[in-house]
């Protein structure tokens, strides 16, 4: 579902559309300056803190980043790395955790703000403490952007206004939501 919202898939049947526009007539670019996806296995960039939070935000300024990474729970980290937002990230060599990873990939979804937010799991790899923190501040961009949330966790799918299942290919409203 989430690659056909991104148009990394066209639609056998049937229509994805956006303010009812079709999506197959919107660019590329469009839909990256309107649609965010953070998936569970955040890409990083060998480069530092910094740059790979700019890339959501090339003009974002130093306390906007520090911001970003408080609502991601991943600002106590980032201090206490050598080099502080000047460290660099090296994915190959994984000096910081997948758990980490995902926090700074949350950090720079924050940054950005778009209108449709699209999340996979985004707190599959944290802890429970950093997992409240993280879905509180989710929970908060809602009042701002459409989020859109895959989770397998219970504790992920409270936050839902609304829950669907998807089984055989057809999704399912969940009863109570």
């Amino acid at each position: 579902i989430l690659k056909l919202l991104m148009r990394h898939w066209d639609p056998v049947s049937g229509r994805v559309s956006y303010s009812g526009h079709d999506a197959r007539e919107l660019t590329s670019s469009s839909l990256r300056d309107h649609i965010a996806i953070m998936d569970q296995d955040t890409y990083l960039f060998r480069e530092s803190v910094r740059a790979n939070l700019s890339e959501a935000k090339p003009l974002a300024s130093e306390a906007e980043m520090w911001t970003a990474l408080g609502k991601a729970a991943a600002d106590t980290f980032v201090k206490g790395l050598k080099d502080g937002l000047d460290t660099v990230i090296d994915p190959d060599a994984l000096n910081i955790s997948s758990g980490e990873r995902q926090r700074l990939g949350l950090a720079r979804l924050f940054l950005r703000q778009p209108g449709l937010i699209l999340l996979d799991e985004p707190t599959s790899n944290v802890d429970s403490l950093n997992e409240q923190m993280m879905l509180r501040s989710i929970k908060e961009c809602a009042r701002e952007s459409c989020v859109l949330l895959v989770s397998h966790r219970l504790s992920t799918v409270r936050l839902a206004t609304a829950s669907y299942r998807l089984e055989t290919g057809h999704l399912a409203k969940e009863k109570g939501r």
